[in-house]
């Protein structure tokens, strides 16, 4: 019986590894990749450390070099949006033009059947739709489905993730520290490479050079409260750290990037109703008009009971009853219904009211 082939992306950290080891152990025949997105000790480090796993577990591994890519289609337009006021996720354009883009090239250019990465969320077969469908995981706490949605319906069926099911890690990790001591001792990847790991405002700054420029804190009307450190330091819905003559009910209702400025308000003003979702992808196709469909606007926000109206091409409106709370220009927009994942995309749009 010819063995399928699987690309298993390990980036050193414990979740891939595991990923790697129960692949193997199932039977099929498993080739490792490790990607340098970034030059400095963590990545070397990182790199070094999915050597080491790939030789405990006994599979091959190739280190790919993006750096370059990875600059232009995740950090630049990062660093771009943010400076703009907006909040870009880096976690979902990473996902959607290197682990889930540039992999699954690789992953068909190397003669393998199957993509692999040590993400929690679950892709199966469903049979009454007649398609694969991306699910949430069944460790709720450790659920990524949120940052999966660009996966395109017809890659799904390409990829593997063994770690959805496992509701409780430590059964997986328990089971490799008896065979490969080492690996259970791995700390787990910590969120995106470069971006993720550290402070955002403290890497834009030394990515362009430049402090932050310091401006006003308004009200609604217009009416001055207090001075900033730079827009690059407050998000959407945020409390902490604003100095001034402030409500202490206000919180960050709307940055404007033209006048550097941020702009507060009280509590209610967060919620929105309506917004609109560029680069949607649709998954479940069936479920785009279902009556039980629910809306997250952040990775561990509350699911907002909701209806999508297709606007144009990859576009939609989103719309809800109840409200969503500070849904951010730049962060994704995931519909659900119960644990499936209909489709998702990014907010370029906020209809406040």
């Amino acid at each position: 019986m010819v063995k399928r082939k699987v690309l298993v992306g390990l980036s050193g950290g414990l979740d891939s590894a595991l990923s790697a080891y129960v692949l193997k152990k199932s039977g099929y025949e498993v080739k490792g990749i490790h990607l340098v997105l970034h030059d400095n000790y963590e990545a070397e480090k990182e790199k070094n450390q999915a050597i080491i796993n790939a030789g405990k577990i006994g599979v091959e591994l190739e280190v790919v070099e993006l750096k370059e890519l990875f600059e232009e289609r995740v950090v630049n337009p990062f660093v771009e949006l943010y400076l703009d006021g907006k909040t870009p996720n880096p976690c979902i354009y990473c996902n959607y033009h290197i682990k889930y883009g540039v992999l699954i090239e690789m992953m068909k250019n190397r003669g393998c059947d199957f993509l692999s990465l040590g993400h929690y969320a679950k892709i199966e077969f469903d049979e009454s739709l007649n398609q694969h469908v991306l699910k949430k995981s069944k460790n709720s706490r450790k659920d990524q489905s949120y940052f999966l949605h660009g996966i395109t319906r017809e890659n799904l069926g390409s990829i593997i993730l063994p770690m959805a099911e496992y509701e409780n890690k430590e059964m997986a990790r328990k089971e490799i520290e008896e065979i490969i001591p080492e690996l259970g001792k791995l700390r787990e990847s910590k969120n995106i490479c470069s971006i993720g790991n550290r402070n955002y405002q403290a890497f834009i700054c030394k990515k362009t050079g430049e402090k932050p420029r310091p401006g006003f804190i308004s009200d609604e009307c217009g009416k001055i409260l207090g001075k900033h450190k730079g827009i690059i330091n407050y998000t959407i819905g945020q409390k902490r750290g604003i100095k001034g003559k402030i409500h202490l009910d206000y919180v960050v209702i709307d940055i404007n990037s033209e006048k550097n400025e941020i702009i507060l308000g009280p509590e209610e003003r967060l919620f929105s109703k309506e917004i609109e979702v560029g680069k949607f992808n649709i998954i479940a196709d069936r479920f785009m008009k279902s009556g039980n469909l629910k809306v997250k606007t952040s990775q561990w926000g509350h699911e907002t009971g909701c209806s999508i109206e297709i606007s144009g091409r990859d576009r939609v409106v989103i719309r809800t009853k109840v409200g969503m709370r500070a849904p951010a220009i730049g962060q994704a927009a995931v519909v659900y219904m119960d644990d499936i994942v209909v489709g998702g995309g990014i907010i370029d749009k906020v209809i406040k009211g």
